[in-house]
């Protein structure tokens, strides 16, 4: 285990280590510091180490990131892409995060075509974390049944079971997953009892999954458990102490419903998470044990991972710099712990002959400005999105590794210090 960064900092009060056949993850944690999240629990700092099924490790410093992907891809860039996205900032090869909802449909086609999921998709050394569902993609309300979870692709509907959840994974080969779960319920209107059958569902899935995967080619896949209980605060805290009891290598919070996602672009407009989520996250986390890593999915502006970080949350995904590429938007570092963004659409951007941002230089800002990319963007060319997610996931990266260095240094207050949440740019170079 690395734990280089932890010998740098006398900030860190404590260690924490888990160790499975295929997951190592060492923690330390640090008590929360002046100005930060009002339920704030113990900030982390750690190193997640993970073996592939074909024996590749894949090494992640947290708090990280998966790179989300859509069907297996990186939104708007090929696997050749990636060599415009500074190794400074990511493993090589990347650790990628695919939804089951969107692959189900693929899975006689993985199975027959003999390889992991990885080579497939043509990543063949990448490690394969196997979600629900894309985190840009609310699941549809309504869709869970009795005895099987909704899922959606291309195709419709989805009925999986346990024993179906099984054989899709069984079938598409991935390095890590995450176990079904009855997680449809909404924070405003779910009744009691809907809340009592996600409670004994999901658990029922849970432990019939744990039973019947033993034997099986997922045997040794390290397992995350969806943690959730919907809105009521006592069934979230004791459904968290149930799943903590369970052999599983780590946690997803969720249980929030379509709203966890659909508020996306609330939280990018005022920086924060609204104030139900800050609750009923900070539960969730304090009823987990310390030792396993825990995941939330969403796309995450800075501001609110800080939040989430400073609650105990260890892995993220990079979907919010995709959700921006879709928009034909451009994240941007105006100060040193502070963001903007911007809309390539915009006309005042017609003649504009710098680049993105002039505070550090990745690919699309050394050669191209915003001018041509404003042209990129209204001819509807390809390349325009390419551009973008190139710049996006490079600065989205590159925050997750100054926010590390903050908390090495026991300074992650400095991104209270300034506005650092995403606002309208106001000066159109990314200079502060």
């Amino acid at each position: 285990m690395c734990l280089s960064f932890i010998r740098k900092s006398r900030f860190f009060i404590s260690a924490r280590w888990y160790h499975s056949s295929a997951m190592e993850f060492s923690v330390k944690v640090a008590p929360s510091v002046v100005g930060a999240a009002e339920n704030a629990g113990e900030i982390r700092r750690g190193n997640l180490s993970l073996t592939g099924r074909t024996g590749r490790m894949c090494r992640i410093e947290t708090p990280g990131c998966f790179v989300h992907t859509q069907t297996g891809s990186i939104p708007h860039l090929t696997p050749d892409d990636l060599q415009y996205i500074d190794p400074a900032y990511i493993s090589n090869p990347p650790p990628l995060n695919m939804a089951l909802a969107s692959l189900s449909m693929l899975a006689p086609s993985v199975e027959a075509f003999g390889k992991p999921l990885s080579t497939f998709v043509g990543y063949p050394d990448s490690f394969v974390y196997l979600g629900l569902n894309d985190p840009l993609k609310p699941p549809k309300p309504g869709s869970n049944e009795k005895s099987s979870m909704g899922l959606w692709n291309r195709a419709g509907k989805v009925k999986v079971s346990p024993e179906a959840f099984l054989d899709l994974n069984n079938k598409l080969h991935p390095d890590m997953l995450q176990i079904i779960c009855d997680m449809d319920t909404q924070l405003v209107g779910a009744s009691g009892q809907r809340l009592t059958k996600s409670f004994d569902s999901s658990l029922s899935w849970l432990d019939l999954f744990l039973k019947s995967r033993q034997g099986s080619p997922v045997e040794a896949v390290p397992v995350l458990a969806t943690v959730g209980g919907g809105s009521d605060p006592w069934r979230r805290e004791n459904f968290c102490k149930e799943v903590a009891t369970r052999a599983v290598d780590g946690f997803v919070v969720d249980g929030f419903g379509d709203q966890w996602l659909s508020r996306w672009k609330e939280w990018e407009s005022t920086g924060d998470l609204f104030e139900s989520h800050k609750d009923l996250v900070s539960l969730s986390l304090r009823a987990l044990p310390e030792t396993k890593p825990r995941f939330l999915h969403a796309p995450l502006p800075p501001k609110a991972v800080i939040y989430l970080v400073e609650m105990g949350v260890d892995m993220f995904d990079t979907s919010y710099a995709a959700a921006l590429a879709d928009r034909r938007e451009a994240l941007i570092r105006t100060e040193d712990y502070a963001f903007d963004v911007i809309s390539l659409g915009d006309q005042k951007y017609f003649e504009d002959l710098t680049p993105l941002s002039t505070r550090w230089a990745c690919y699309t800002c050394k050669n191209y400005t915003k001018a041509y990319l404003h042209h990129l963007i209204h001819c509807q060319e390809i390349n325009g999105g390419v551009l973008l997610m190139i710049h996006n996931l490079n600065e989205y990266l590159k925050f997750f590794h100054d926010l590390r260095q903050t908390i090495d240094n026991g300074s992650i207050s400095l991104w209270k210090s300034q506005s650092s949440h995403v606002k309208v740019a106001t000066n159109g170079n990314g200079n502060s």
